[in-house]
Parts: structure tokens; sequence; C-alpha cells
């Protein structure tokens, strides 16, 4: 099968969701994306937010210094 569904499903009070497709056929090996896409969804963070949590060590100003560790 060669064929992409998208559509949005209500989870129900079990919390599931169920996909009926004539193209599906028993037997299929298929993948399954499921993103929120609800106001709920926690937003991603940004690039600087992220940045912020990596630590370097390296020198405060590594152009001070950097010929002597390319030595």
């Amino acid at each position: 099968m060669n064929a992409l569904i998208t559509e949005r499903f209500l989870v129900d009070a079990q919390h599931g969701i169920r996909i009926i497709d004539e193209r599906l056929t028993p037997g299929d090996e298929v993948e399954v994306i499921v993103r929120s896409t609800g106001a709920t969804a926690k937003p991603a963070s940004s690039l600087w937010q992220l940045a912020q949590t990596v630590r370097i060590d390296a020198p405060a100003d590594y152009s001070v210094n950097f010929e002597q560790v390319l030595r």
C-alpha cells in the first residue's frame, strides 16, 4: 500500500482513536504518527531557549587563546 491518510480524529473516553480505511488490508505494516492539534499542546521551545540550556566547557573569551589550543 502506498497511501497517505491525513485526517483529524477525536480521542474517545477510553483515550483511544480508531482508524478504518478500505485501503488498509489485513497484514499490512503501517506507520502511525500521533500529534496533538489542540490548543493544550505544549508550544515548542525557541532555539534561543534551547541554546541557553547547553553548557559548553570553554573559556569565556575563546578568541584570546585559540592559537594555543591549535598547537
